[in-house]
């Protein structure tokens, strides 16, 4: 398969470099943090000449090197020797006392320590934070965006190809084989299996493999629609599955803890609070909620560009809420997502391409119902564009690929 630099994370990553002496990788299981530390090692060793700094030594830590505790890796940063250098540790979570062997190489060596973490990595921040007296920098590599789908395939961007890229998703093993072929959705199915198995029901010793499989199908079928404890044992008793609140919510944070789905809060527009009702949640990519999407419709290729919408803006660096709001009496409307960024907002209404002249018209009326004059944004596959009532047209193409930037 061919190699695509993650271009947009090695400058974020060397920018951190600048500030922070420790930097944190995270991602989902497969998202290619090992390749993205293998990028970094090769820009970090390219000649300084241009910038008067003396030459920079670079050790790895791989998962081959039998590295297990906090002394093997202070014996091995040995090797870092004098002057300015770069440690960078792949899996860094398997690590015994990781924190302290970071704050006693940092004592010893004038290094900028890069570690690659699962998405569960809270209580090894903590413990660096504690051991260091500050936070190190948390960068969060998600899959391959649809300008990296673009190139890694050789393909022209084209509706087909959006429609390719939602099926596939962003992650490297589901991108194996070429869009389209006979074998790929059986392939998707299989890898998906094996990372609930791997990431999930093994690492949190579930006994009840069928319902993360049933609640994965749920969430599929929901996504963009707000689902609390309540709704999911309902809907998970109609398929006589018996499950507590409880259970559910623990099952939605092993899921968001692996990176499989992430939760977006709903925030009332005019209440000016966040309800507890329940959240909306996406998956981490596309291609693994399509193993879990039983029937295809037109409803479900909409969700996916809404999730695509939601990954896109994830990469971007917002801060996102789902929206809800009065639009007359009696009648609420959600808002697809409230984007927060140094300071600004945008309003964001997924139209798709197929929800109806109704529907459509429905969501415009959210987007006028909010009375302030942050800019707002309707995405759509239909190719409609332009500039009505204040409200901006895009189409999910563009917006994906980066040439309508919103909030620019």
């Amino acid at each position: 398969m061919k190699h695509i630099q993650r271009k947009k994370y090695l400058k974020r990553i060397l920018s951190l470099k600048d500030s922070h002496r420790t930097i944190v990788v995270t991602g989902m299981h497969g998202s290619g943090k090992s390749v993205f530390l293998g990028e970094l090692a090769r820009e970090l060793k390219k000649p300084q000449e241009d910038s008067g700094r003396p030459p920079f030594r670079v050790v790895q830590v791989s998962d081959g090197e039998n590295i297990r505790t906090g002394k093997d890796l202070i014996a091995k940063a040995r090797e870092l020797g004098s002057g300015p250098s770069a440690l960078l540790i792949d899996n860094a979570d398997r690590i015994g006392d990781i924190a302290d062997a970071v704050r006693e190489i940092h004592r010893s060596y004038a290094v900028t320590i890069v570690l690659t973490a699962a998405e569960e990595t809270d209580e090894m921040a903590d413990g660096i934070t504690a051991a260091e007296q500050s936070s190190p920098a948390l960068l969060h590599l998600l899959p391959f965006s649809y300008q990296e789908f673009l190139e890694l395939h050789e393909i022209p961007d084209s509706h087909a190809s959006l429609e390719h890229y939602g099926e596939c998703g962003g992650l490297p093993e589901n991108n194996a084989l070429p869009p389209g072929s006979p074998e790929a959705g059986h392939f998707r199915t299989f890898l998906a299996d094996s990372f609930i198995l791997t990431e999930i029901i093994e690492r949190k010793n579930i006994r009840n493999p069928g319902h993360i499989r049933a609640l994965l199908e749920l969430a599929a079928r929901s996504s963009g629609e707000v689902l609390s404890a309540r709704q999911i044992r309902e809907a998970l008793a109609a398929d006589h599955i018996t499950i507590s609140p409880q259970a559910a919510l623990d099952y939605l944070s092993h899921c968001k803890k692996a990176g499989l789905l992430a939760p977006v809060p709903v925030f009332d527009i005019n209440a000016g609070k966040l309800l507890s009702s329940g959240m909306v949640w996406y998956f981490g990519d596309t291609g693994l909620r399509n193993a879990f999407v039983k029937t295809r419709s037109l409803k479900s290729a909409d969700q996916t560009i809404e999730n695509l919408v939601f990954l896109k803006l994830l990469e971007d660096g917002w801060d996102i809420q789902r929206g809800r709001t009065d639009c007359g009496r009696n009648l609420r409307e959600d808002i697809s997502f409230i984007c927060g960024r140094d300071g600004r907002k945008v309003y964001i209404q997924v139209t798709g391409g197929s929800p109806g002249a109704a529907a459509i018209e429905r969501k415009k009326r959210a987007l006028l119902a909010v009375r302030d004059a942050w800019p707002k944004y309707c995405i759509n596959s239909t190719g409609e564009t332009g500039i009505e009532d204040g409200i901006r047209q895009v189409l999910v193409r563009d917006f994906l690929l980066g040439r309508k930037e919103t909030g620019a």
